[in-house]
């Protein structure tokens, strides 16, 4: 399995469906940023924190690699 394939595995896609789906429920773009002023509940902040952490760790893995291959 390569970097990329991991992209679009069911997990990946699944944790970032329902981080959109968080987010469309509050009203907010995956483009916003949270200021601290939306309010959460535990799951909503939870799905939201494992789509972002998730989405981040992989586009930077797959940045560092593409670097150190050029």
């Amino acid at each position: 399995m390569s970097l990329d394939d991991l992209f679009v595995h069911p997990l990946f896609t699944e944790v970032i469906q329902d981080n959109i789906a968080v987010q469309e429920a509050r009203g907010l773009k995956p483009t916003d940023l949270l200021d601290g002023t939306a309010t959460l509940d535990e799951h909503q902040f939870y799905v939201m924190r494992v789509g972002f952490s998730l989405s981040h760790t992989l586009a930077g893995s797959s940045s560092l690699i593409r670097r150190s291959i050029s």
